[in-house]
């Protein structure tokens, strides 16, 4: 890996060199494209190197076991579903991080809790410690759906934006493990004031409870007894595109479409929202009440583009775009700073033929039916 790195660095600082020194000495004659092209290859090699470095790695063969227990999508018995979604991911200074998300199967799209699991050695055994975000209710919007796509998880999160909530002690082996909270933990949910959680792993299938209890000892919401919501693994067909760029994903919602993908020159009327990776909201189309139309083939953000050459009506989409797909290290007018992640929330309204152009009626000049110029009109010349 190091010396695979030292190249990527290697090939990174030579072609920028090439490319300073053909804007800088003008008897280096390199063509405009060749040197966009290099332009590119240096952001496409600094997005990957630093994708390489944000790869999520387990500390022990065990704990990837448990993991694997955990990771995928899955979905409760009953109505309302709940929907469970674990993926590993990334987060500095937080070892075996794995990204939980959870929402109802009435709606999907918007997740009611979000939390970060890890994974330690405490006393000999294997602790699962659960985390919220230090975040208005212990929401992150700019890590929604990351766990479709865990190299996109915001990789501005670290150990200053998380808040232990929960700790569950695991005993088991390989393909089966059990464990509850050591004691119960302070809550002010549905009227308890004290919660503990139990969770049973298992090949194919997840069970826990957790449940609520009174200032008197008395449970006041949860499964009875030793009753447990079981969960069995669920495909959420969702669409997820990656073509090609480190960083670069699109995340497409099942919805009914209408008509046929926007052609060049068509008119696309959408509803956006824009994020940064801290989960702030930068713009949003409804602060003005009025979908944002463009012509399909505009110069928007190369990331936008790349994502986004078959919106059709009905869509609904979440886009990750890398800082060198986006404003890079310019920003933009204060809203986001330089070498700034991207996310947008997007929904197609309207896919609409190009507007018409004025048309031109050609009148015949008068004494000239047939059209065209008029003829001339001179007197004679005397021959004298």
């Amino acid at each position: 890996m190091r010396n695979g790195s030292l190249a990527v660095g290697v090939l990174i600082v030579g072609l920028a060199a090439v490319a300073a020194r053909a804007q800088q000495e003008p008897d280096i004659q390199v063509p405009p494209k060749a040197l966009e092209a290099m332009q590119k290859v240096i952001a496409e090699r600094l997005a990957a190197k630093n994708a390489a470095a944000r790869t999520p790695e387990w500390t022990s063969p065990e704990f990837e076991g448990i993991g694997r227990l955990l990771i995928g999508s899955w979905k409760s018995e009953g109505s309302p579903g709940v929907l469970l979604n674990v993926a590993h991911v990334f987060v500095p200074g937080v070892p075996n991080a794995m990204y939980c998300e959870i929402a109802t199967d009435e709606n999907s799209r918007q997740p009611y809790r979000q939390t970060l699991l890890t994974l330690r050695t405490v006393g000999g055994k294997p602790r699962l410690t659960t985390f919220e975000f230090r975040r208005p209710k212990g929401a992150l919007g700019s890590a929604n759906f990351a766990w479709a796509a865990p190299e996109v998880f915001p990789s501005v999160i670290g150990t200053d934006d998380l808040v232990a909530t929960m700790m569950i002690d695991l005993s088991g082996s390989a393909g089966h493990y059990t464990g509850r909270s050591p004691h119960p933990y302070p809550t002010s949910l549905g009227g308890a004031v004290e919660m503990s959680s139990e969770l049973d792993l298992a090949e194919g299938r997840i069970q826990f409870a957790d449940r609520g209890f009174g200032p008197d000892g008395t449970q006041v919401w949860g499964p009875k007894g030793a009753t447990m919501t079981a969960f069995t693994r669920h495909d959420l067909g969702l669409r997820v595109n990656r073509p090609g760029p480190p960083g670069l994903v699109s995340i497409t919602f099942p919805t009914t479409l209408q008509g046929e993908p926007a052609k060049p020159g068509e008119q696309i009327s959408l509803n956006y929202v824009g994020y940064l990776e801290d989960g702030k909201a930068f713009d949003t189309i409804y602060q003005s009440g009025t979908p944002f139309k463009y012509t399909q083939g505009w110069p928007l953000l190369p990331g936008w583009v790349q994502l986004n050459n078959d919106l059709q009506v009905g869509m609904v989409r979440r886009m990750f775009i890398p800082a060198t797909l986006a404003y890079a290290a310019e920003g933009r007018r204060g809203q986001v700073p330089p070498n700034s992640n991207l996310i947008y929330d997007i929904e197609v309204m309207a896919v609409e033929p190009p507007p018409s152009q004025p048309g031109f009626e050609i009148k015949p000049v008068e004494g000239n039916p047939g059209g065209g110029p008029p003829p001339v009109k001179a007197q004679p010349v005397d021959p004298k």
